[in-house]
């Protein structure tokens, strides 16, 4: 039986493309749920939707789902903010369930940032327009392929680990999303890259570095990333010796900072592998300066801190339109003359955000390489 996911939208969400279209865009609500079910097809899901402007018909609708759906994707509007009943419902019914915000609620007035619903939930998605609800299918698919356990560690690290068969000790990839930083994207982006390798033999920590809810700094998100470290100590199913950081765009950054950090306190990784990764930063870009907040960009850009001192893969595709290839061509002739081991796969197609998709070519060449450079 193919994936069932239910899309419930609360109360004015039946006048998108009407309401504020500077806040929610001009996407209707009838174009959005022909969205919906272009957007299952993909992955073989059949996508439902319902909308209603009160609460106790979202509850009793939320109630009727159990045995008819796999899982929901929610937009409770201005209910977020108050409705226990809501979260109560979607408590009840046990069904895994993804809480979409249209607008970048936490760039809005105060009352909007906080979510009685979000504890609710299995993951909470906001700032990515009517896109948020792609995303949300998206999640619920690779969470219905290999469902994680997320768990919690020291100075609020938090991370999806997806353990595969056997006692272990098995070799980890620790993933590191992209998103520039920006706290609408989380590390549900790397979803498909953490499923696709958990079913090839490894463990994957699919790991958020971002503070809850809030846009990342540096240097405050180098230090969140070494945590992750932390996280696979403290697990025997893990094996520390056998560790590979994989990140991409800006998580490409991380894993190349973070890869010199840990072998700089004895823990390095047997393998770093930056895919699309940004390594310099500039003070001509508005996003980088505000991820530095009055640092030097050389001071975050691993280009310019060379050798790290641990063997690297840099991939990267030529049509990439957001981070240029030479951001890993350059990377890698600077590292090796510095005396790193460094590979560089450069690919024609798979722009920026192909490689998030485990069935475009792009990552399928990625994973290959990678595969060889780091057997399970």
């Amino acid at each position: 039986m193919g994936l069932r996911i239910a899309v419930v939208n609360g109360p004015n969400l039946n006048l998108l493309g009407t309401r504020q279209p500077e806040v929610y865009g001009s996407t209707t609500l009838e174009r959005l749920v022909r969205l919906l079910t272009a957007w299952g097809r993909p992955v073989a899901a059949e996508v439902s939707h319902f909308q209603s402007n009160h609460e106790g018909e979202i509850i009793d609708h939320l109630h009727s789902l159990r045995g008819l759906a796999d899982g929901v994707v929610i937009n409770p509007g201005a209910f977020t903010h108050y409705s226990y009943a809501i979260a109560d419902a979607i408590e009840a019914v046990e069904l895994p369930t993804v809480e979409v915000h249209i607008s970048n609620i936490m760039k809005r007035e105060e009352w909007r940032r906080h979510s009685v619903v979000s504890p609710a939930c299995v993951a909470t998605i906001y700032g990515r327009g009517v896109e948020g609800y792609l995303w949300g299918i998206r999640h619920l698919h690779y969470r219905r392929i290999g469902a994680p356990e997320t768990i919690h560690g020291e100075g609020g690290a938090v991370a999806d680990l997806r353990l595969p068969e056997g006692a272990g000790p098995h070799p980890v990839v620790v993933l590191l999303h992209g998103g520039g930083w920006m706290g609408q994207w989380r590390r549900d982006q790397l979803d498909g890259m953490a499923v696709d390798l958990w079913s090839r033999s490894y463990a994957t920590l699919n790991f958020e570095y971002l503070p809850p809810r809030e846009d990342g700094r540096f240097p405050a998100v180098l230090e969140a990333a070494d945590r992750a470290r932390h996280l696979i100590s403290a697990r025997p199913e893990l094996d520390s010796d056998r560790v590979a950081l994989l990140g991409h765009s800006a998580g490409g950054n991380l894993a190349l900072m973070a890869a010199g950090r840990w072998r700089a306190a004895g823990g390095a990784p047997r393998l770093t592998v930056s895919v699309a990764g940004v390594t310099t930063l500039r003070e001509d870009s508005e996003l980088d300066l505000a991820y530095l907040g009055g640092q030097d960009p050389k001071a975050a850009s691993p280009r310019r801190l060379v050798p790290i001192g641990v063997e690297t893969l840099m991939i990267h595709s030529t049509d990439d339109e957001m981070v240029p290839a030479e951001h890993s061509v350059g990377y890698a002739q600077d590292a090796s003359a510095a005396g790193d081991r460094v590979e560089t796969v450069i690919l024609d197609h798979g722009g920026h955000l192909g490689y998030l998709d485990p069935a475009n070519r792009a990552w399928t060449v990625a994973r290959e390489r990678f595969i060889s450079a780091f057997p399970a």
